[in-house]
């Protein structure tokens, strides 16, 4: 590598989907082959795909895991011994086999020679249904799996998970991109969840605490059993900046803040406040994106070819490995259009603004021509680089 190239990823998570299989009816409806003149790309190989991927030329892209170690990933956390954790969503769309049978895994990575590269793959836990987060803690991980917030432990050392409990229950089951996820830590020592709009009304196994979500994204402490509601609601991923303030998004909108916590607002009951999310990005609703792979036709709005239509996993990178013109930029996923947006982030009064990057005008950051390269979820690693999850 030259010495003055940065690394996007000491090791980034790009796993590609290498073959296609056909899941089973589901409820009794047939079904169809695609429309003879759809022709559905080829899949690659990881190092194909790895060399479909563009990025700025002050970066560098690096495979770090790809299947068979991983198969199907949606999320990763990092443990205090270097583990990679890494939730599976292998039920999604229709459950195994398509006959809606839970088959989400957790399992964790490891590198045996401690370069980055990830060598070795073991499976925690099977059979969970849906799952989309998870993050170290105590001695185990958790994990969102709706209905369910679960610990899942090893206590005898064989790399299994052999006891699980329930921390909360009661999460509403709705479209699988659209239930409680993100699991993040806050300054605070909260956990706090999007709620990816199914709601629900949950229940804290610790405490007996009963809370109706509503529409609104939550934080939890776990030790203690107990929940609170908080301002706004995102679709999928809420992240947070150094100074604790929190971003969401939907699948059209890539980037807003909660300028104003629902736990300060509520110790005046009689204040009517003004809408709590603000949007940041100068150019939101459905804005252009400039996808290098082509959209493969399917049957949607045609208007949302090239724009925003499944933002997520909206990130503030918090490090200073890719650089200083990197520090506190934001990124989102758009895993139809097969790549990763970039926004320069700045403070708006109370709240912030963001915009593209001049040299990022007509193109993007991260950018695949690979069809099946759908990315999910972006986290700042150990080491400072940016990890891309793939499913």
């Amino acid at each position: 590598m030259h010495p003055k190239t940065k690394r996007i990823t000491d090791s980034i998570l790009t796993v590609c989907a290498l073959a296609l299989g056909s899941a089973a009816p589901l409820g009794g409806y047939e079904q169809l082959a695609p429309p003879p003149n759809v022709v559905l790309p080829a899949g690659r190989s990881p190092a194909e795909s790895l060399a479909a991927i563009k990025v700025p030329a002050d970066l560098q892209v690096e495979l770090v895991a790809a299947e068979p170690l991983v198969l199907d990933p949606i999320d990763v956390s990092w443990g205090p011994d270097g583990r990679m954790w890494v939730v599976e969503m292998a039920d999604y769309p229709l459950g195994m086999e398509g006959r809606g049978k839970p088959g989400g895994r957790i399992r964790f990575l490891e590198s045996s020679k401690a370069d980055g590269h990830y060598d070795k793959s073991t499976l925690f836990a099977d059979g969970l249904n849906y799952p989309n987060s998870v993050v170290p803690w105590r001695q185990g991980v958790l994990v969102a799996a709706t209905p369910d917030i679960l610990y899942l432990e090893d206590t005898d050392g064989d790399g299994k998970a052999d006891r699980v409990e329930r921390i909360l229950t009661g999460l509403g089951a709705g479209n699988q991109q659209h239930r409680a996820n993100g699991l993040q830590w806050g300054l605070d020592g909260w956990l706090y969840l999007a709620n990816g709009d199914s709601g629900g009304k949950i229940t804290l196994a610790r405490s007996g605490q009963s809370l109706d979500l509503g529409q609104r994204d939550f934080r939890l402490k776990p030790d203690e059993g107990r929940a609170e509601v908080q301002s706004g609601r995102s679709q999928w991923g809420r992240n947070r900046d150094d100074w604790g303030n929190w971003f969401g998004c939907n699948n059209s909108n890539p980037i807003w803040h909660y300028a104003l916590e629902d736990h300060y607002l509520r110790r005046n009951p009689h204040l009517a406040p003004p809408n709590s999310t603000v949007t940041v990005s100068k150019t939101p609703g459905a804005s252009q994106v400039y996808p290098l792979s082509e959209t493969i036709a399917r049957f949607n709005d045609p208007f949302g070819a090239n724009r925003f239509t499944c933002a997520c996993g909206t990130m503030i990178y918090r490090d200073d490995l890719l650089g200083a013109a990197y520090a506190g930029n934001v990124f989102i996923c758009e895993p139809v259009h097969n790549l990763v947006h970039r926004e320069i982030v700045q403070p708006a009064g109370v709240t912030f603004t963001s915009h593209r990057a001049p040299e990022e005008q007509t193109s993007e950051f991260f950018a695949s021509s690979d069809n099946w390269s759908r990315f999910t979820a972006l986290r700042a690693g150990p080491d400072g680089a940016v990890y891309i999850v793939d499913m």
